[in-house]
């Protein structure tokens, strides 16, 4: 009986434990954020949603927060003395440059983009910068490998001796697989990354602004035409939202 005590008091110190280990955001609509809170500027509140502690990091203006309960008991206060920007009334129009979200010209913050886009489209956004920044890299190796491509080619026809056309073969074998290894991230985590965030424009601009949106893609396209030996070919679709 006294190991069965032992054990029931465990699990209710467990329990307890886990209860009151997150951090609690509690948002001046009255709405509670179980998380981890991971750093606190001036302006904005970083965190991580307490079930995918290993997910995204998210982050929250103060002017949104009225307190934040720390696991260790502890609690700040913020003053909401500014106006938030709350998605419902936004009329601006949304624009992009390269990762970086815009309203009306003006360069938006991550805890705005949150405001503007909720958390769904926001976790799309935080995947599409992840996704160009790993284009950008692979777009800076793929010329790395073009200029090796070129060095290569040019000391094999101009090489003086046999070990120069060596070197310079090796140069260009090696440019060559690097070329073919970052041809496809390059285009991938670009198309991707780009196709996610123009998405996101076009999605809050329909929404808010009722704006005009036209977009043009590469598409394969069934030929019916039974004296072609291959039946589909490239063709462009054009999109237009009203």
């Amino acid at each position: 009986m006294k190991i069965l005590r032992y054990i029931s008091i465990l699990l209710l110190l467990t329990v307890s434990y886990k209860t009151y280990a997150q951090d609690l955001i509690h948002k001046a609509d009255n709405t509670i954020i179980q998380c981890k809170v991971t750093k606190i500027s001036s302006t904005e509140i970083e965190y991580k949603k307490w079930s995918n502690l290993d997910g995204p990091t998210y982050v929250i203006s103060v002017f949104e927060v009225s307190n934040i309960n720390y696991q260790n008991g502890d609690v700040d206060e913020f003053n909401q003395q500014m106006q938030v920007i709350v998605a419902d009334t936004i009329s601006g129009v949304m624009s992009r440059s390269g990762s970086d979200l815009l309203l009306d010209g003006i360069l938006l913050s991550d805890s705005e983009v949150l405001n503007l886009l909720g958390e769904q489209d926001y976790d799309t956004y935080l995947n599409a910068r992840k996704q160009l920044t790993v284009g950008g890299v692979s777009t800076f190796f793929f010329a790395v490998s073009l200029v090796g491509d070129v060095a290569g080619i040019y000391g094999m026809i101009n090489g003086k001796d046999s070990d120069a056309i060596v070197r310079s073969a090796l140069v260009f074998y090696v440019s060559i697989i690097a070329t073919n290894v970052f041809t496809p991230l390059m285009c991938v985590f670009n198309g991707i990354g780009n196709g996610r965030m123009n998405r996101l424009v076009e999605g809050f601009n329909q929404k808010h602004n009722k704006t005009m949106t036209f977009s043009v893609a590469p598409s394969l396209m069934n030929c019916e035409m039974p004296q072609l030996q291959n039946n589909y070919g490239l063709g462009v679709t054009l999109r237009a939202n009203f």
